[in-house]
């Protein structure tokens, strides 16, 4: 991973400084083309054919374009619009970047993706600014995103998918919360069957007690012997630090190092007595998604930490339908304290510009511009009304039965049927939930008792997120060293054969990191921390006094 994160900012460099020294010669930009008005919706002023072509940089997308499948064919018939998918790594793209080639549209792994900010220094992207005013004025883009990613010049240069827009939050308080991928589930059936209370968790001792006992119980389930837990995916002090109630901010809503505080210390000490009391499988400390979710499918995981939700209870039912996960409080730290659990990443995800080679950016940005709108989020996540959702008298969907009994059986091939999640670079998780019909099965509704267990602790950490060093600068390698190092020392840490030996090894790793320039480093991220506060204009993302 490390040498992947390290090729791909050398990549980008070389990129910028290609790009720079030919002064963009190699590529043939285009004028931007006269604009039309119509009436209603901007998406519906041109629909006639047209092919837009979109490199995906995510692994693993593999979509190709297909009007027979129902969500692209009905993209197609309401814009005119047919895609000329290509994905693959970053690596890809900088090749083709390098090449002089771009596509129309380019969606990046990440918002802080290095590729980004070659393409918007290198003057290749458009503006959003200007393509909306011209050809799309009733483009929905949050002012909380223009202003959190404003160029040097004040204009936006691409849309950030899966933002938490502080607009949505204000205007549906009731339907709109933060997502988060911190907690502890689980299995009650066993607790029950092996004498565990629900309440031994809350201390840990009483937690180390109680995964004792299914240690020593080796009960089999399904062929598998049951394990003490599991994380999602490797074990990490981090999370349990913040199940613990330490927050990313100092109580003057100064920048942390969250590795020198004492919760984040007494996590590793945590996890250590967790191994050293052979709680932990062995393969946990390597584990995958796909390794932990196959044994979630059978039944052999007792507790789960940092799930975002209890997912797999439709495979789990089948396999026991007598099986219940539930949501329980984590042990306390030595002083107490809730826990502080920050949101998944409300900045967003991947990052889609418009490229100034495309001789359609003015039916790139209206495409962009459906699906924005309600009919293109819930294309996305639920398909097409009538035939895979009806809406209810409250405004949520239901699905249709057919597309139910699909979902229920096979949800990743119902999701392949229908064409659904083609359009991730687009998504905004606010029109997700504001649509999230009400859970009626038995499953649903565990997983939604589960995910509002904890979401009193969930706060918004976007201004502790984004702080990274530029890409290609003497900071980032410094970051890059120090993580590396760190990361190797944690594992020692967290696998020592005594608390002792743990805190050895601990005391020597934060030497050795401070002697790495962590102080310079330090400095920068304080700095970025407070400008990201200014801009949204707030002086705490945490509630101390909560």
């Amino acid at each position: 991973m490390l040498k992947k994160i390290v090729c791909s900012v050398l990549c980008a460099v070389l990129l910028l400084s290609c790009m720079a020294g030919c002064g963009g010669s190699k590529f043939e930009l285009q004028e931007l083309p006269e604009p039309i008005t119509g009436e209603g919706p901007s998406y519906t002023w041109d629909t006639s054919p047209v092919e837009i072509s979109v490199y995906i940089a995510l692994e693993g997308y593999g979509y190709k374009w297909n009007t027979d499948i129902l969500c692209m064919g009905h993209l197609t018939d309401r814009t005119g619009v047919t895609l000329k998918l290509q994905s693959g790594s970053a690596e890809r793209l900088n090749g083709m970047i390098a090449s002089g080639t771009l596509p129309d549209i380019v969606v990046l792994d990440s918002i802080d993706s290095p590729i980004r900010n070659s393409l918007e220094q290198s003057g290749l992207v458009w503006d959003f600014d200007t393509l909306t005013e011209m050809y799309a004025p009733d483009t929905n883009i949050p002012q909380s995103m223009k202003t959190w990613y404003a160029g040097e010049d004040g204009k936006l240069y691409g849309y950030a998918s899966f933002f938490g827009a502080t607009e949505d939050m204000e205007q549906y308080p009731d339907k709109v919360a933060l997502e988060y991928h911190n907690k502890l589930i689980v299995r009650e059936d066993l607790c029950q069957k092996l004498g565990i209370s629900l309440t031994d968790f809350e201390t840990q001792d009483g937690f180390i007690e109680a995964l004792k006992k299914v240690r020593d119980a080796k009960l089999t389930v399904n062929g598998s012997t049951l394990a003490p837990l599991y994380f999602m995916t490797q074990p990490h002090p981090l999370r349990i630090a913040q199940l613990f109630g330490m927050p990313l901010e100092n109580e003057d809503g100064t920048w942390k190092e969250v590795r020198f505080d004492e919760k984040y210390k007494e996590a590793i000490l945590f996890i250590n007595r967790m191994y050293r009391e052979g709680l932990i499988p062995e393969d946990a400390w390597t584990a995958t998604a796909d390794l932990v979710n196959s044994k979630l499918n059978n039944g052999s995981v007792f507790m789960l930490f940092d799930k975002s939700s209890s997912g797999n209870m439709n495979a789990l039912s089948k396999v026991d339908p007598n099986a219940s996960f539930v949501a329980v409080n984590p042990p306390v730290s030595k002083d107490g304290g809730k826990p502080a659990i920050s949101a998944v990443s409300t900045s967003g995800w991947t990052w889609l510009a418009i490229c100034k080679t495309s001789k359609v950016p003015d039916r790139a940005i209206r495409l962009v511009n459906y699906l924005l709108t309600e009919e293109g989020q819930l294309l996305n996540y639920y398909g097409v009304e009538g035939k895979t959702f009806t809406y209810n008298e409250d405004g949520t969907i239901s699905y249709t039965p057919e597309a139910e009994a699909l979902f229920t059986t096979d949800y990743n091939g119902a999701t392949r049927q229908y064409g659904l999640s083609v359009f991730p670079w687009c998504f905004n998780w606010a029109t997700y939930q504001r649509f999230n019909p009400e859970p009626v099965t038995k499953e649903a509704i565990t997983d939604k008792q589960i995910n509002d267990f904890y979401r009193e602790y969930v706060y918004d950490a976007r201004c502790a997120e984004l702080v990274k060093p530029a890409a290609g600068s003497d900071l980032l390698a410094t970051q890059t060293k120090i993580d590396s190092y760190w990361n190797q020392q944690e594992l020692r840490m967290m696998r020592a054969t005594s608390e002792e030996e743990a805190m050895q090894i601990y005391e020597a790793a934060v030497e050795a990191i401070k002697g790495m320039g962590l102080e310079e480093l330090n400095a920068y991220k304080s700095e970025k921390f407070l400008e990201n506060k200014e801009k949204i204009g707030v002086k705490f993302i945490y509630d101390h006094e909560g």
